[in-house]
């Protein structure tokens, strides 16, 4: 516990002694807020498209069914085995269709992980399919019973249609729900970008704006002469160590001495510059000048 503290303790007081830390945690917390919604974002939009390809797989099995339907309508005695074959493909088809929507594919991911009424609906298709519809198919493959079985399927086939229906609009409804989740994040996330741009911007202006102005305004004022001059920076960063050295600066030419010799080159160099308008020579050392007052005296 020690150590945190006395870790924090030096963070906080490189933060009160950095203005480059300061702008730099500001730019980072930008960042990542940025940067989570670009992932948010990203990965609900994957999900949508995910589930508008199952949405799309689903609608072609509704048709699948009465595609079997009509292939089991054509079965004889005398079908050939690519005949049966290709019912087998289908029903093979239709049950990776269903895993898929339940576990998940590369395509999409699973389509009821996330409500409980798809994950509800799919079971009950799943249960139905593999007593109601499944078994009728495999007797119609064999030679014996194809009648009944026929009869059997085909007496299912509608309402399980109609229960695949139910499902494919469920799905629907999640799509909509989802995007309307992803409108609302953006919604959100443009309420609190727009809030951390208006505290960057404060935070900008109290701790780089102003100070600056200040030692604009402090400086002005002592080339002007004015060594009195109070410079309103208090705080501990890079730009207070600046303001303080010009306090410092400032108080030292209150001394008399100083502030003599100062007003001394000023006059030196006040002298060079009328001779230089009149034309005359200058000496390259100020010191080897007199003011022009006293020249003229």
């Amino acid at each position: 516990m020690a150590a945190i503290r006395s870790t924090a303790r030096a963070w906080w007081s490189r933060w009160q002694h950095s203005i480059l830390l300061k702008v730099g945690a500001l730019f980072v917390l930008l960042s990542l807020t940025v940067g989570t919604f670009l992932v948010t974002q990203s990965h609900l939009t994957g999900q949508l498209t995910g589930v508008s390809k199952a949405i799309e797989q689903a609608g072609t099995e509704r048709m699948r069914i009465y595609k079997l339907a009509s292939l089991i309508q054509r079965l004889s005695p005398s079908s050939s085995e690519p005949e049966r074959e290709a019912i087998r493909q289908e029903i093979a088809h239709f049950e990776r269709v269903v895993e898929g929507l339940r576990f998940g594919t590369s395509q999409h991911g699973s389509v009821v992980s996330h409500n409980p009424l798809l994950a509800v609906q799919l079971q009950t298709l799943q249960d139905r399919w593999s007593t109601r519809l499944k078994a009728p198919l495999e007797r119609a493959l064999k030679v014996e019973d194809r009648s009944t079985a026929k009869q059997d399927f085909l007496n299912q086939a509608d309402d399980f249609v109609a229960g695949w229906d139910q499902l494919v609009q469920l799905m629907e409804h999640e799509t909509a729900a989802r995007l309307e989740t992803l409108h609302s994040r953006q919604t959100w996330f443009l309420i609190v970008f727009l809030g951390f741009m208006a505290a960057a911007v404060a935070f900008l202006d109290r701790f780089v704006r102003q100070p600056l102005n200040h030692l604009t305004a402090g400086a002005d004022r002592l080339a002007a002469g004015a060594f009195d001059a109070e410079i309103q920076v208090q705080s501990h960063d890079e730009l207070g160590k600046l303001a303080r050295t010009f306090r410092r600066m400032a108080e030292t030419s209150h001394d008399p001495v100083i502030y003599a010799e100062l007003q001394r080159l000023m006059l030196l160099y006040q002298a060079q510059a009328e001779r230089l308008e009149r034309g005359e020579d200058c000496p390259t050392d100020p010191g080897e000048a007199q003011p022009a007052s006293k020249s003229r005296g």
